[in-house]
């Protein structure tokens, strides 16, 4: 898996501006007047996607915490929104990755309504895709969903859905009290169809006293005290409970013409409407009085808006770990204030708390941290769409240009490279000796780094540096090192590479060391972000992370601008 993240700036101030035109930019000194985050730091990525920032925020005192924010400009022409559904249908949960590594063009998702998890599996809410209801809400459950329309605003609120079944030859009509939920009216009709999954609950099947099944509004089959139902694809399958089943008996039969009718009130053209609970923000009203059963602290997933609908947040605190205790619901609702929010909605959150990125040439990563590091697979999730990266390749490998090959770990000096570390608190020397042996008998000059890693709260980096940046061919499509590793250890590799604006970004070779021996690693160069030279390679240390590994030799970096003669043999150099 590859990834590529900008890092653009490093807290050093109270306020943090980025370069472009955001939607809005954190103020850190509005979250540092709440007393649970009055000593947060702010780390700032841009992302290879327009439109969307990466934000994290941490800190050890007065108590561990670490969250994970996406801010998405809505108004961006390559930005929109979709829902994610396990295998495509309301009841087959998916861990989050996995549902977006089945949409292409997904570039990143949270979890996000409740669901019935020790029944059903669906979600608890009103859901809506491509401006299709997929799921009306509970009759008995008031939630608050997030929903975006046709013209690419945001909305948050109250909304409902309805169904009307008439009956043209006898012009009556019937109420249909819910729709692809687990609602049983006393006496009244309930809805299902194919997006529900392949079969109505058995519990609720064998309490309804009529199954009526309609295709292309004729009714197909009727059956009393049904004990199961099959659901066909373009079916729609009304259940009747109580003396409505008595009553619809002496109206329809097989082959009768039906309508169904359905009435959505809230926003017009909304393409798309996911709910959770509770509201936590209300026009720019923090709210409070959150039921006992849900406050305590907890991971946490969040979603918000401003006030013109136009940017959209997403929000997922870690918890139950060391490296961060979680938020009460009071907590997210100040902290979403502090945001500069109008209106923000919890989202299910414990397990289920998941944000996901894809990378530009890769699968979908977790960017937060799991509970005992493991995914819950859930129903549904809200997704971020963006135009793909596109990449050309080219004709050939080759190594680093002359003036590169100077500089080379082949023939690095103690001068010519540097070692530095982040925090600075850590321990380490950097030595320019003969590497180790390769499977062919040689060896070659390599530089040996050896380093204490602690376990900390924080991400440790190490870093060598070139005293000089070396340019790149203008044709370069992948960067890669060699790398000897005496043990796996869960450690990242990151190149600094600089675009012609002079911008630098983070290009990570590999994110974890999973090889003994020495083995040539290498990332691709997205054509979105064009590299004119390199300067540095980080190891990097997530927080708590401390394997045994204390050692690694680096050598030859090439550059390739073609897949064909990319080195296949682990200790294999190309000339």
């Amino acid at each position: 898996m590859r990834r590529l993240l900008v890092v653009i700036a490093l807290v050093c101030s109270f306020t943090i501006f980025m370069r472009g035109t955001l939607a809005w930019a954190l103020d850190l000194s509005a979250i540092t007047q709440l007393p649970f985050l009055a000593s947060a730091q702010l780390a700032v990525e841009s992302t290879p996607y327009a439109g969307i920032t990466f934000y994290r925020l941490e800190q050890t005192t007065p108590r561990p915490l670490l969250i994970h924010i996406l801010e998405v400009d809505l108004t961006n022409p390559s930005i929109s929104l979709d829902l994610l559904l396990g295998n495509h249908v309301l009841t087959s949960p998916r861990t989050l990755t996995s549902m977006v590594d089945q949409e292409q063009e997904v570039i990143a998702a949270t979890n996000s309504d409740f669901f019935y998890i020790s029944s059903t599996q669906s979600p608890v809410g009103l859901a809506i895709k491509e401006g299709v209801v997929l799921k009306g809400d509970h009759p008995d459950l008031l939630r608050p969903c997030l929903g975006w329309d046709q013209e690419g605003r945001g909305h948050i609120g109250y909304w409902s859905w309805e169904g009307i079944l008439r009956l043209p030859t006898s012009n009556e009509s019937f109420p249909i009290a819910a729709f692809n939920d687990i609602y049983l009216p006393s006496n009244g009709l309930v809805m299902y169809n194919s997006y529900w999954g392949t079969r109505v609950p058995q519990n609720i099947v064998q309490q309804a006293a009529l199954a009526v099944s309609i295709k292309e509004d004729t009714v197909q089959e009727i059956r009393q005290n049904p004990n199961q139902i099959t659901i066909n694809p373009d079916t729609t399958y009304l259940l009747a409970f109580g003396p409505m089943a008595s009553q619809l008996l002496t109206l329809i039969a097989p082959g009768s013409k039906v309508e169904i009718e359905e009435v959505f009130y809230g926003p017009a053209g909304l393409k798309l409407a996911v709910c959770g609970f509770p509201m936590l923000v209300e026009e720019g009203r923090i709210l409070t009085d959150f039921p006992d059963w849900l406050n305590g602290p907890n991971p946490r997933t969040a979603a918000g808006l401003n006030e013109e609908g136009t940017a959209l947040t997403l929000m997922v605190v870690d918890g139950r770990s060391q490296i961060s205790h979680g938020m009460t619901l009071d907590e997210l609702a100040q902290f979403s204030a502090a945001l500069g929010l109008y209106s923000a909605l919890n989202f299910d959150g414990g397990g289920s708390s998941t944000m996901v990125m894809r990378q530009p040439l890769g699968q979908a990563m977790v960017l937060n941290n799991l509970p005992d590091n493991v995914q819950r697979a859930i129903p549904i999730a809200l997704a971020l769409r963006s135009v793909p990266v596109v990449i050309d390749w080219a004709e050939i490998w080759s190594t680093i240009t002359a003036k590169y090959s100077t500089h080379s770990l082949l023939d690095f000096t103690e001068e010519a490279i540097t070692l530095s570390f982040a925090p600075n608190s850590i321990q380490g020397e950097l030595l320019i000796t003969q590497g180790p042996v390769l499977e062919d008998g040689t060896t070659a000059l390599a530089a040996r780094l050896d380093f204490v890693p602690e376990a900390t709260l924080r991400r440790r980096e190490l870093s060598l540096d070139l005293a000089e940046p070396v340019e790149l061919p203008e044709n370069a499509r992948q960067l890669g090192a060699w790398v000897y590793a005496e043990i796996p250890a869960p450690y990242a590799i990151e190149a600094t590479i600089t675009d012609k604006e002079g911008t630098a970004h983070r290009l990570v070779l590999t994110e974890t060391i999973d090889w003994t021996g020495w083995l040539y690693i290498s990332a691709e160069l997205p054509d979105a972000v064009p590299a004119t030279t390199f300067s540095s390679l980080h190891v990097i240390i997530p927080p708590l992370k401390r394997g045994e590994l204390t050692r690694l030799y680096f050598q030859t970096i090439m550059v390739g601008v073609d897949d064909e003669q990319r080195p296949t043999k682990r200790w294999e150099l190309v000339p």
